[in-house]
């Protein structure tokens, strides 16, 4: 395997076959992965992933213990970083896994009947999907700034936006934001009865202001300090007067995020 070069990688696995969890963290070893993390649910997979640097996930979809898959954790991880290789690791692999899994844009799927070469060759092409994806994101933004002047760009200093009104760009506190929300190809920030528009997608939002707004739906962000109250009954969000729904989707994510007290 020494034509591989991993030594410098740092892998997190989550999975809760622990003989299956030893015997890849052998394979690992064998590759010269040096920066192992192993866990075998997923409140700790993710409490690692966020506190470690990791450069690549490893994520049994079905854990016998647990409410949640692997599925599950990985739209936690999306959440926070769009780029990171994520792996599927399981026993039976089925094609509807493939469809549940397809939104978490995953780098490739490992059988649990894994060769140290299959387990080199999925961590290779991971790795060079990822370096292409992040050129392929630098032409992109290049692009975007010299061939689409006439977009509403947004800029982020400190703990401010400043969004585009007509030629002025106007200073907008975050902390004074309640929500952003999607609508007709657009992005708008809603600060007291006004809407400021922006062409930043919701989704680039939400990975940079993961600490201070949530996700609580497909359309909508919300501030979590101004948030009024929450009917999980209804599963609606009140916040600035307004009633907005809270998508099936983002709702585990938001129920511990904000640490409901029962």
């Amino acid at each position: 395997m020494s034509n591989f070069k991993f030594s410098g990688l740092k892998v997190l696995i989550v999975d809760d076959n622990l003989t299956f969890l030893n015997l890849f963290v052998l394979f690992l070893k064998d590759l010269e992965i040096k920066h192992i993390q192993t866990s075998s649910n997923l409140e700790e997979g993710l409490n690692i992933f966020l506190n470690s640097n990791i450069d690549i996930v490893f994520l049994d979809i079905n854990l016998e213990d647990s409410s949640q898959t692997g599925i599950d954790l990985a739209e936690k991880i999306r959440i926070r970083d769009a780029k990171v290789p994520i792996i599927f690791v399981t026993a039976n692999f089925h094609e509807e896994y493939y469809v549940k899994c397809r939104h978490v844009y995953p780098n490739g799927f490992l059988s649990k009947e894994v060769s140290r070469f299959k387990l080199a060759q999925t961590i290779d092409m991971a790795i060079l999907q990822n370096i292409s994806k992040k050129s392929a994101d630098s032409k992109i933004e290049r692009s975007q700034t010299f061939e689409k002047p006439n977009e509403t760009p947004i800029f982020f200093k400190d703990e401010v936006f400043f969004f585009k009104i007509g030629d002025v760009y106007k200073s907008i506190d975050i902390e004074k934001i309640f929500f952003f929300f999607a609508k007709e190809k657009l992005t708008y920030a809603k600060v007291g009865k006004r809407n400021y528009p922006t062409s930043i997608q919701l989704k680039k939002l939400e990975l940079e202001l993961n600490s201070m707004f949530v996700r609580i739906h497909k359309s909508y962000l919300v501030n979590k300090k101004l948030i009024e109250s929450i009917n999980t009954k209804e599963g609606k969000v009140e916040i600035a007067g307004e009633s907005l729904p809270i998508g099936h989707k983002y709702k585990n994510n938001l129920y511990e995020t904000i640490r409901l007290l029962k």
